[in-house]
């Protein structure tokens, strides 16, 4: 597997890093060429948020990072994954948090059935409904350039495994 990227804290002020989450990843494509994306908006320790995401979160003990990528799939999107790929991984860390992420990209298609989800509250607190993008929107949202604070750290992570799943064909 290979390192897609890693990326340090540019928005806050340096901390020392005490945790590492290991986390799955995955840009999700349904039968009409949309990207699954999660819309981040509410408040919390980062302040205000209004940002896109990838779809993923923390790999469970017993859990392999594609088992990961499938439930969180599930949960946050409402889809059940038909087939995937492994893109690599990236390191990024939140100063704030004092955490280090080591992140396992994929992308995924998907069946064309959607499900309702099954958020914990703190999700369904910081979660708009999914939305689905056609991959140039993908593009101009994931672009740093067009991010800020906790949304650009975000931004640079997922636009670096976005790049590399166009680079390799990965996206319609």
């Amino acid at each position: 597997m290979a390192c897609l990227g890693v990326f340090e804290d540019t928005v806050d002020p340096d901390q020392p890093i005490l945790t590492l989450r290991k986390t799955a990843r995955v840009f999700v494509i349904n039968p009409q060429g949309r990207i699954g994306m999660i819309h981040v908006l509410g408040q919390d320790e980062f302040g205000l948020r209004d940002h896109l995401e990838s779809c993923g979160g923390g790999i469970e003990a017993g859990e392999s990072a594609s088992q990961a990528a499938v439930r969180e799939a599930r949960e946050e999107l409402g889809v059940v994954l038909t087939d995937w790929i492994e893109l690599g991984w990236i390191e990024d860390e939140y100063h704030r948090l004092q955490r280090r992420n080591h992140s396992t990209f994929f992308v995924a298609h998907c069946e064309p059935v959607l499900h309702p989800r099954s958020l914990t509250d703190r999700e369904r607190q910081m979660m708009a409904e999914p939305v689905w993008l056609c991959p140039e929107e993908v593009e101009r949202r994931l672009n740093p350039e067009n991010n800020q604070g906790i949304g650009l750290l975000i931004a640079r992570r997922d636009f670096c495994a976005w790049q590399e799943a166009v680079r390799r064909h990965q996206i319609p």
